[in-house]
């Protein structure tokens, strides 16, 4: 009996300023390179934002879906997650990728747990650009002379960790992405891979005279 077709829903969410990049390159790599005829495809992305793809994805005649969500990702931790959970039970994946590309965890534990959720463990997340130095940790002082415990500072880095942990692979875009991650948030290093992304050779191309100069 052959078993049910996987289904990878890819999550892409932008602020309101948004550009075709290297982001998107990577994607449309990642795109190219599935086998779709074992592989359901569905691209997720922000409202207003599927013009960055549609044209693209129809000329590499690439059979994928691409959907908007529905919401803006604004409201509070339950919110957001019962919004997207309810997003996931329309699309139906079987996994879904998070893609981090725009800004450090533009994703956050909300989105990752509804994922997690649904999919029964099926994320995966992809770190595109270096992970930002957490914020200092400081301690109020109360009566003027004793210092607080710093709590928020830890329940911050622990949403950030449990984000890391419930997913089952993290795709880093370089060595220095995956050194940040390990060093100053406490990410598991075996959950992450390096999967670099490649240089067009026919748009850049080595020229002796100018390494020279250089």
């Amino acid at each position: 009996m052959q078993s049910k077709i996987k289904h990878y829903l890819f999550l892409r969410k932008y602020s309101h300023f948004a550009e075709y990049g290297g982001c998107e390159k990577h994607i449309l790599n990642w795109f190219r390179e599935i086998e779709h005829q074992k592989i359901k495809v569905t691209l997720a992305v922000s409202r207003g934002k599927k013009y960055l793809f549609e044209e693209r994805i129809k000329k590499n005649n690439f059979p994928v879906d691409i959907v908007e969500f529905p919401f803006d990702f604004k409201k509070n931790f339950m919110g957001r997650f019962f919004d997207l959970f309810s997003f996931l039970m329309t699309i139906k994946p079987t996994h879904v990728v998070y893609i981090q590309g725009g800004s450090f965890f533009e994703f956050n534990l909300a989105d990752a747990l509804a994922g997690f959720l649904y999919t029964k463990g099926n994320v995966f997340i992809s770190e595109h650009i270096g992970a930002l130095a957490p914020r200092t940790k400081t301690s109020r002082y109360h009566f003027g002379f004793i210092s607080g415990l710093s709590l928020w500072w830890y329940k911050e880095m622990a949403f950030y960790l449990l984000q890391a942990y419930l997913a089952r692979r993290i795709l880093a875009l370089s060595n220095g992405v995956k050194e940040r991650l390990v060093e100053w948030y406490g990410y598991p290093e075996k959950k992450i891979f390096v999967a670099y992304q490649g240089i067009d050779i026919n748009t850049f191309k080595p020229d002796l005279t100018t390494k020279q100069n250089m």
